[in-house]
């Protein structure tokens, strides 16, 4: 069946022993992705519909899909799925949206530079389908107290938001200063003129708390967002914490009525640049401390840096972490520097290359590829981690979750030498 003509049914058994699975193919805010191709393994791929819906027949857990997609240069592998109702994501974030917009105006009571950041202006919207969000940045100019933002998106071409502004002083004393501007309606090539937003001083609390590192690793940047819904965090600022040195942390946040805060604190291990990334949400300025402990990155073991020979059915390995889940991640770059991606989500410390040259996905020749891991945790299984990222009226995406990633390694892709007879 194809999903892209038909809608699926209510997931029941079919042939004995075996059942329908109802997936959906979704982007990290929620956003149906349609056309994208899915592979279960022995059975004909399927392409999702408008919905992002695909369905099979005959299927016995545990089971894999591959979901692929031509304008994503890249796949993804799911391994050990037992739900029949699995919500796939795939990353949209170098796929250029279909839809545009310029917004412009002006900002009216902005602090001086010289006593605050930079003023940061976002427009958000929730009108797509299953309330998803997107936010965007635009550019600000400072000497004029004039913007201009150019706003992308996917979904309707007409979309309707709102414009968020805010200044972070550099005085935790001081108040912060926010604004906003309701019922922006957009529609695709608009310029959008006289969108005015007003900066009001909020007074300030503080988010407290401390963080825990992995050995070796240094603290790196904070970013605190502002959790408008549940489901819609809107970026406040990104702050630098490698100096000085210290586990503890406080920020200044506005104290709007009901608001809650998102914290996600960036870790690194300075020779091996290897990474370790730990979220919380629902965050309360004043509350008592929240306290970070940062996972630390799993050992790649095989293939050994340089290899070559690497490809389809080479076996990769790396060492356990308890309650997690591992991505298994490669990149490369084609002949004229495209970029290609291959994920791999597994319950075990190891796997094995698969070969997706059926799909359109194949590892040239002569070209080095890098290779990490990245773990997710606490998860039990790949069933656990995709209820994870698409729980009800939470954000999708790896950017909500705990996760460390490793140093980077390299193999060169080229077919083994030919045994002489």
């Amino acid at each position: 069946m194809d999903a892209g003509t038909s809608e699926p049914d209510a997931g029941t058994p079919s042939d004995a022993g075996t059942l329908t699975v109802n997936g959906t193919v979704e982007d990290e805010t929620g956003i149906p992705l349609a056309n994208v191709t899915v592979l279960l393994p022995g059975s004909p791929p399927v392409r999702t519909n408008a919905s992002g819906a695909f369905q099979f027949h005959g299927v016995t857990p545990p089971y894999e899909l591959i979901i692929t997609d031509d304008t994503r240069r890249g796949a993804i592998v799911h391994r050990g799925i037992t739900r029949l109702d699995p919500i796939l994501t795939m990353s949209t974030w170098h796929v250029e949206p279909a839809f545009s917009a310029l917004l412009d105006g002006t900002l009216h009571g902005a602090g001086n530079s010289s006593e605050r950041d930079v003023p940061s202006i976002h427009f958000v919207s929730s009108g797509w389908p299953d309330d998803s969000v997107s936010t965007h940045s635009g550019p600000y100019d400072f000497e004029s107290a004039h913007h201009a933002t150019r706003v992308w998106w996917d979904g309707p071409d007409t979309v309707t938001g709102t414009l968020y502004a805010y200044q972070r002083p550099y005085d935790a004393s001081a108040p912060s200063l926010f604004g906003q501007r309701d019922h922006v309606q957009l529609r695709q090539g608009d310029s959008l003129l006289h969108q005015d937003v007003t900066l009001h001083p909020v007074e300030n609390g503080a988010l407290t708390g401390s963080v825990t590192l992995p050995p070796g690793f240094q603290r790196l940047r904070d970013v605190v967002s502002l959790e408008l819904t549940p489901s819609v965090l809107l970026p406040l600022f990104d702050k630098d914490v490698s100096k000085p040195v210290s586990a503890h942390f406080s920020h200044p946040v506005p104290l709007l009525p009901q608001a809650t805060f998102a914290l996600r604190a960036r870790a690194y291990e300075p020779d091996t640049l290897a990474m370790s990334i730990g979220v919380r949400r629902g965050l309360r300025a004043g509350a008592p401390d929240t306290h970070i402990v940062l996972q630390e990155p799993v050992t790649l073991l095989l293939p050994q840096d340089s290899a070559t020979g690497v490809g389809p059915g080479t076996e990769f390995t790396w060492t356990a972490a308890s309650e997690a889940v591992y991505v298994l991640l490669l990149e490369w770059s084609d002949d004229e520097g495209r970029p290609f991606f291959l994920s791999v989500f597994t319950n075990e410390p190891h796997d094995t290359l698969p070969d997706l040259s059926g799909l359109g996905l194949v590892f040239p020749r002569d070209t080095s590829i890098h290779w990490r891991v990245r773990t997710c945790s606490p998860f039990s299984s790949v069933d656990d981690l995709l209820r994870g990222m698409a729980t009800d009226g939470q954000p999708r995406g790896m950017s909500t979750l705990d996760f460390a990633v490793t140093a980077s390694r390299e193999f060169l892709r080229f077919p083994p030498p030919r045994a002489r007879p």
